[in-house]
């Protein structure tokens, strides 16, 4: 492309090419997670596409529609560190550690944590999936974040430097700081409600307080195996299918939505969602492990699909592709949040103590709102830091706010209120406003604006950039 502003035809040939790099990379990140493919084959289909991702092309669209800038300044930054994101692939799918004689692939490392109910074990289990994030792939994230930090500065016309990656966002339209302020007024304004709640939850499902609770207890306080009963995978998909027939829609007569149901030994542990041609052909991938987690994971994926194998197909790609994300984040919380909603608890699975599992579900939502990020390596020495509901003060996450977000208000709503007797400045609400230091780096190394697909929600706990195109509810 050469210096001047594109025209119109040279525009829509953009979003054509871009269209199809989309669904090549989402289309091979589904090969690879679902178990189809050992290694991930990013570098190719990059190449396929070399001329989007171009710094000349990203400078030629900065006066195009935003998405459109947007999309070719993360090709720009993703191309150049496409081989990081196959060496994490390939590192991820190869690890393993063995644990008191078991030997377990590094992906299924936290759904053993979570569903092992011996605390030293589950101790053991995080310190050896911390040793192999801290070997093998932080390494990788850390020379990627290097290489992209350096090359932001190179997408800024001449005269008009971009210093990092907040300046080039809030260029995009991102309200950064308007959001990190609503994230501390979230923060503030439910500290107590959850220091009560999370004690309480915490003593009565593992018998520790909230001061000595550790991220290996988390992850297995939020399986709650004592609730499989009550949610057998059985009735998993069975549930979703009658819930969409009541909206309106038979998924099994759904020619562009695709089920995933087989079981593969090199999986990913969670559902997700492939939106490999919107709304063409949009994967629906399942391997259940057990649980209302897993529930909650499944139905969050079924909304990002719906979402997708809905649009119109008559819209841009950038009206398809990209745009705001809580759009389709919005479809998904509103259907995960139905399976700790009382109404549908008492249509679909006729259990007992409906209100009590409402009560747990808001609970879960409040320590979600600010969680800290799933994939985050929490060693410090700090007990109240390793149970922190976020990462980072200020760090800007989805708009969720009390005022702005309806989960919020429904968990507050659904919890009792009353004033908590510890004081605002406890050791345990400080030291909640930040995460460990040794947090895994995102690497930001996906690059197309498809990466945000990713779907950075509170839910997920996923960095938007640096993870596979597509929606998954767990790492």
């Amino acid at each position: 492309m050469s210096a001047t502003p594109p025209t119109n035809s040279e525009l829509d040939r953009f979003r054509d090419q871009a269209d199809s790099f989309i669904r090549d990379l989402d289309e091979e990140y589904y090969l690879h997670f679902a178990g189809l493919k050992e290694t991930l084959d990013v570098e190719q289909i990059y190449e396929r596409y070399e001329e989007l991702t171009k710094l000349e092309t990203a400078q030629k669209l900065k006066d195009a529609p935003t998405e459109l800038w947007r999309f070719a300044c993360e090709g720009f930054l993703g191309n150049l560190t496409r081989e990081h994101q196959a060496r994490v692939a390939k590192a991820e799918a190869e690890l393993e550690a063995t644990v008191n004689g078991e030997t377990i692939p590094y992906r299924m490392l936290r759904v053993a944590m979570s569903n092992e109910p011996d605390r030293d074990t589950r101790k053991l289990l995080e310190e050896a999936r911390l040793r192999l994030l801290d070997e093998h792939l932080n390494p990788i994230y850390l020379d990627a974040v290097q290489i992209d930090q350096e090359a932001v500065r190179r997408l800024a016309a001449p005269n008009d430097a971009v210093p990092n990656y907040y300046e080039l966002y809030k260029r995009f339209g991102f309200k950064l700081d308007e959001v990190a302020a609503e994230c501390q007024e979230l923060l503030d304004e439910t500290e107590r409600l959850w220091e009560r709640e999370g004690e309480k939850l915490f003593r009565s499902r593992l018998g520790i307080g909230l001061d000595e609770a550790r991220p290996w207890d988390v992850v297995r306080l939020f399986r709650a195996p004592e609730l499989d009963k009550l949610y057998p995978n059985d009735q998993m998909l069975p549930a979703l299918e009658h819930t969409l027939t009541d909206l309106g829609i038979d998924l099994r007569s759904q020619e562009n939505v695709h089920l995933d149901l087989d079981t593969r030994p090199s999986k990913s542990p969670r559902a997700f969602c492939a939106p490999i041609d919107v709304p063409g052909k949009v994967m629906l991938v399942i391997q259940p492990i057990g649980g209302k987690d897993d529930w909650e994971a499944l139905f969050h994926e079924a909304g990002h699909t719906e979402h997708y194998a809905n649009t119109s197909g008559d819209l841009p790609m950038e009206a398809r592709r990209l745009g705001d994300m809580a759009v389709t984040e919005g479809w998904a919380m509103l259907m995960q949040h139905l399976v700790t909603e009382p109404a549908w608890l008492n249509r679909r699975l006729d259990v007992p103590r409906v209100e009590e599992l409402a009560h747990d579900g808001a609970v879960s939502l409040l320590y979600s709102c600010g969680a800290t990020p799933r994939n985050c390596s929490t060693k410090s020495s700090s007990s109240r830091r390793r149970t922190s509901r976020r990462c980072a003060a200020g760090t800007p996450r989805s708009s969720a706010t009390r005022s702005s977000c309806p989960s919020t208000r429904r968990a507050t709503s659904t919890i009792s209120t009353a004033a908590s007797t510890s004081p605002a400045t406890s050791a345990r609400g400080r030291s909640r406003r930040s995460c460990a230091s040794s947090c895994a780096v995102s690497s930001g190394t996906t690059g197309s604006r498809s990466a945000t697909q990713a779907t950075c929600c509170a839910s997920c706990g996923h960095s938007a950039r640096g993870r596979p195109p597509i929606s998954s509810s767990r790492t």
